[in-house]
């Protein structure tokens, strides 16, 4: 069955709603069973008059649209902080795990907002806004979760056992609360999401300004492999893990270009708090979090290894109590986290705790200044100059770093990918770089990404017996070798050789005048007549093992000319002069005294 929801006035369940021009108002719980689909209409405003909930078993469809969205929401929000009672706001939307889930069945929401929802200990617990438990096919894009409250796990949404895609979302002053003390199995966690058993997809979106009384400000992984990139988390503050927290969480899909920032914790964890989990953290920048110990990042071993991997991330001007400085804090001697290709202020001489520093794995990182550029909306991106460009891991392309940078921009860019969640946008250009023939190039022949304007020279090396002839270019033909070569747009570059024609005598008589005198000192006369006249000639003059040792041009006119070739810087012995024209080819043996 299909139930949709018109801007006009439809009773869908007995005294359960009622609509008006643009709002649907809702009187009692709510139940969309399987199979059933609920649609809701673009630019409606679903009002809810008590502490009521939507239980999904089937599917509901939101597609709001950035000029009309759907709102969720109750003005009457007397309580909504209180999260062990059950009244204030409205009591979420709720996909229940069963036996009959159709994963075929796509639940969408799009350009909605949900607001002013609670899941308290009385009902829910965990989900503020929304709980998905099951393999339901949720997907929830470019939608707004604010001022949303649980009692338990996710401020405004919890995902159990599911692998929901969250992208372009903002979730921001969603709290996770509860006053139970000493207890730390019954903490709120996950001020706006929490995942549970979760593999879900998390990109392009932002967190800020979320509470956890428990762990994780923003948002809790526990025993979740999700996939996360691209994500804004500022701001968030929580008891453990200011930033996000990874609880029992093991799993290589990459977390990648995120930005953490301005997160705050009370005793572990500004950043990024890590309890027997490994996860793989690349290119994140990690800046400005506060906490009692640990202000960038907290590692912690009780039950099982905790050893997160950070590769080519940027770890800086992390605080801890009172005001000092203070990176990373390794509670235990057990822990062994690893840190590749990142710029760590202080180094491993700045890491705190019970650390043993043989279990770290700390290669190739450094503790130079990111160089910010520290305006505009992004002042976390790198300047010129900056010592983070080009200097993050070379085979980052096998780590799974998510393609385009926080700004969307192409991550891999440059010589190397950079440190850090932004890729320095220096324009770069490709030059490839080929032999035909025998013989080679240094550089050798490939391909070379390089910054626009670098200077590159290029020397063509020809095999014995072999001369170079030319290089073809993308913007013409070059004899001189070796060439420079400054690079402003995509360039292909090839080396052409060509055998060396070795003539002992000539024995024509047109052709004995040609050259001489021969054997001679320090000047060799070329004279040119009518058979090359109008053509420009080149001469390349090869020793005895045919390595090209000089090259001269001479442009002929309607008259017989000599030419006066200065070899006095030659050693003596033997060589070979050979004449070059569009039509006509002719070599001579010559010898030096």
């Amino acid at each position: 069955m299909i139930w949709r929801l018109f801007l006009v006035a439809i009773i869908f369940m007995p005294l359960s709603a009622k609509g008006s021009t643009d709002t649907l108002h809702v009187y009692d719980n709510m139940h969309i069973h399987a199979g059933e689909v609920l649609t809701i209409d673009a630019g409606t405003t679903v009002y809810f008059h008590g502490y009521y909930h939507i239980i999904v078993e089937g599917s509901l469809q939101a597609p709001g649209t950035e000029s009309e969205p759907i709102l969720f929401t109750r003005s009457d929000t007397l309580g909504l902080h209180l999260t062990d009672i059950a009244e204030g706001g409205w009591n979420g939307i709720r996909f229940i795990k069963h036996s009959e889930i159709d994963t075929t069945m796509v639940s969408v929401f799009e350009h909605c907002i949900f607001e002013h929802s609670k899941a308290s200990l009385l009902d829910f617990e965990s989900g503020g806004a929304m709980s998905i438990n099951g393999e339901h096919n949720v997907v929830i894009r470019n939608s707004v979760f604010r001022n949303n409250y649980c009692y338990r796990k996710g401020g405004a949404l919890y995902l159990g056992g599911n692998h929901a895609l969250l992208e372009y979302n903002y979730f921001h002053n969603n709290t996770a609360y509860n006053e139970i003390e000493d207890n730390p199995a019954e903490d709120a966690d996950g001020g706006a999401l929490f995942l549970h058993e979760s593999m879900a997809e998390i990109a392009w979106s932002v967190f800020s300004y979320n509470t956890a009384s428990g762990i994780g400000g923003a948002i809790v992984f526990e025993e979740s492999a999700p996939l996360m990139y691209n994500n804004l988390v500022e701001y968030n503050y929580a008891a453990m893990g200011g930033g996000i927290s990874f609880r029992r969480s093991r799993f290589s899909t990459p977390l990648s270009n995120n930005l953490i920032i301005n997160n705050s914790s009370m005793f572990f964890g500004g950043g990024l708090f890590f309890l027997d989990s490994q996860a793989n953290i690349l290119n994140h920048t990690i800046v400005g979090n506060y906490s009692s110990y640990g202000g960038g990042v907290f590692v912690i071993t009780f039950n099982n290894l905790s050893d997160p991997t950070f590769y080519n991330s940027i770890i800086r001007s992390n605080i801890v109590y009172p005001d000092w400085e203070n990176q990373v804090f390794i509670w235990d001697g057990i822990s062994a986290p690893g840190f590749f290709h990142c710029n760590i202020e202080d180094g491993l001489e700045g890491f705190q705790g019970g650390v043993d520093f043989d279990n770290i794995d700390y290669k190739n990182n450094i503790d130079e200044d990111a160089m910010f550029v520290n305006e505009g909306e992004h002042p976390y991106a790198l300047s010129p100059g900056s010592s983070s460009i080009d200097s993050g891991y070379e085979h980052s392309d096998t780590l799974g770093v998510y393609m385009y940078d926080l700004l969307g921009n192409a991550r891999f860019s440059g010589l190397r990918i950079d440190i850090g969640a932004y890729e320095f946008q220096d324009p770069h250009y490709t030059v490839f770089l080929s032999v035909e023939g025998n013989g080679y190039v240094q550089p050798q022949e490939g391909e070379y990404f390089v910054p626009e304007g670098t200077e590159l020279v290029f020397e063509a090396i020809p095999e014995e017996t072999w001369s170079f002839y030319r290089w073809e270019t993308s913007f013409g033909n070059l004899d001189e070798n070796p060439i420079t070569i400054e690079v402003w747009d995509d360039i292909e570059i090839k080396a052409v050789f060509q055998p060396v024609t070795i003539t002992e005598t000539i024995h024509s008589n047109s052709l004995q005048n040609f050259v001489y005198p021969n054997p001679f000192k320090d000047q060799l006369f070329v004279n040119i007549d009518e058979r090359f006249f109008g053509d420009e000639i080149m001469l390349n003059l090869y020793n005895s093992a045919g390595v090209l040792q000089q090259t001269f041009r001479l442009q002929t006119h309607n008259s017989i000319a000599t030419h006066t070739l200065d070899l006095s810087e030659l050693n003596q012995g033997i060589y070979f002069l050979r004449m070059m024209s569009e039509k006509r080819t002719a070599t001579f043996k010559i010898i030096k005294e």
